[in-house]
């Protein structure tokens, strides 16, 4: 909703507090800003379609965006009034649901339907925190893995799979996962990490159990990381808070992440695709830092770990190799190679740059990651775990009819429905199709909620083309817009 390349002024950096600096962030600021309200609004929109919202609560419709079926932790604000704690499915069953520390209410919402709905009716009574979620001293426990902090860093130090009796962490590395790093200039020997951690229990569980920790660390006024598990999903939370001094000196704060798998390939999500570094690079391309959309998958022909990133795009593999403050126009400071690793950090601040941004980063901002331990790679599996940490159920105030069934579904497979708009002119639903996979891959289209008049291949323009018939072909990663006509 937003673009800009160079957030400043000329001169951010060497007159940071002039009026002329300060008034261009301002415009590029609302930039982001105008943004994030214009998509709250949209959202907003489309769920008043519905009719009007209760004062009180009573159910809660909860929608899926995504083109296959959900299982997800959907979590209501403390200020919204609610009827009850107690939360049952369309079908009358009682699920987990859980009051945590922030007030909010937690519930599981199980096998929502693809571009489709379910409620899930609210009644007087307690939460009913069933699970096997635990947290206790430093430890995080479910029916699938194990967390352990380490007492004095915060960061984690053991995280097994009970499936798969193998620890991820790698303990020769020196680095656990989610380890705060902080690097003042461009030496990385000048490295620095947070202060003694104070680990507290926030939420004991049975859904929800998590892990506060809370330190001192260079280059913040305060530092505090959550660990989680939800009781149901395969999946560790991480929820770091850092609250920035504002400090003009070269800096850079980084979350690293020692993994243990050996022998390991890494690959990379980009937009629309998927590479390993180094093997599918062209010549003179960064090795210093990497982009990332939504995930980074590590793994041998027996297991791996799949790591999803949030708010934090730039990753750096095997060391703090972004270290190149200000201008750097001898391309011999740049990496030419780069060896596999399953050491990754996430870059998640700097003021390295000599012009145009910020000089300083002052504030508070959270980063947020997942991580989901596997057996072989499985790129399908990755992509819908990195949609899953980063697009979340729809929870709105029950209102209207109940949520109907899927509007259309796809057949199972590596194509995915990324996107379902309405066409420019009112007559048709637009489809984005993806294919995940790196082999030439089918797929059919089920309507359910609607009956097309006809299918036809269109463009951004959302046009018609030729017409489409029964199975749709896509080439490896080939992304391909549909357009069902319904007038």
């Amino acid at each position: 909703m937003y673009s800009e390349h160079t957030w400043g002024a000329y001169n951010s950096i060497s007159a940071p507090d002039t009026d002329f600096v300060k008034a261009q962030w301002k415009i590029k600021q609302a930039f982001a800003l105008d943004g994030e309200t214009e998509t709250k609004k949209l959202l907003a929109d489309a769920l008043a379609t519905r009719g009007p919202a209760p004062d009180v609560a009573n159910g809660i419709d909860v929608f899926n965006t995504a083109s296959w079926p959900r299982t997800d932790l959907v979590t209501l604000p403390a200020t919204m009034k609610l009827t009850g704690d107690v939360v049952k499915s369309d079908r009358g069953e009682v699920v987990p649901s859980q009051r945590l520390a922030s007030g909010e209410l937690a519930f599981l919402a199980k096998d929502v339907p693809p571009f489709g709905g379910r409620r899930f009716t609210l009644e007087p009574g307690k939460a009913g925190a069933s699970g096997a979620a635990t947290a206790d001293g430093i430890t995080l426990a479910d029916s699938s893995v194990t967390v352990r902090l380490d007492a004095q860093s915060g960061a984690i130090s053991s995280l097994r799979s009970k499936a798969l009796d193998h620890e991820f962490v790698d303990g020769a590395a020196n680095l656990g996962l989610n380890e705060y790093i902080y690097l003042p200039g461009g030496n990385v020997k000048d490295a620095q990490r947070n202060g003694p951690a104070r680990v507290t229990v926030k939420d004991a569980g049975g859904l929800v159990a998590s892990l506060q920790v809370e330190s001192d660390a260079p280059g913040c006024n305060r530092l505090v990381r959550e660990i989680r598990l939800v009781s149901g999903l395969d999946r560790v939370e991480i929820i770091d808070t850092i609250d920035k001094k504002a400090v003009r000196t070269v800096e850079g704060v980084h979350i690293g992440f020692g993994f243990n798998v050996p022998n390991a390939a890494l690959r990379i999500n980009i937009p629309w695709g998927v590479i390993q570094p180094e093997k599918d690079q062209l010549a003179g391309a960064c090795k210093n830092w990497f982009s990332v959309e939504r995930w980074v998958d590590i793994s041998n022909n027996k297991l791996g770990v799949t790591w999803s990133t949030i708010e934090a795009p730039l990753l750096e593999i095997g060391g703090l190799t972004a270290n190149l403050p200000r201008s750097q126009p001898n391309p011999k400071a740049y990496l030419s190679k780069i060896e596999p690793s399953p050491t990754i950090y996430s870059w998640v601040m700097n003021n390295h740059w000599h012009t145009n941004y910020r000089a300083d980063q002052e504030g508070e901002t959270v980063f947020r990651y997942a991580i989901r331990l596997h057996r072989e790679y499985d790129q399908l599996a990755a992509a819908h775990f990195g949609v899953e940490s980063t697009e979340p159920l729809i929870a709105s105030p029950a209102t209207g009819p109940a949520p109907a069934g899927s509007l259309v579904e796809i057949s199972p497979g590596p194509i995915l429905i990324t996107s379902l708009t309405p066409s420019a002119d009112g007559k048709a639903l637009i489809v984005r199709l993806f294919n995940t996979g790196e082999m030439p891959a089918q797929a059919s289209l089920k309507w359910t909620g609607v009956t097309p008049k006809g299918l036809s291949v269109s463009d951004l323009s959302g046009l018609p083309g030729n017409r489409v018939k029964g199975v749709t072909t896509l080439a490896p990663y080939e992304v391909r817009t549909l357009r069902a006509d319904l007038k």
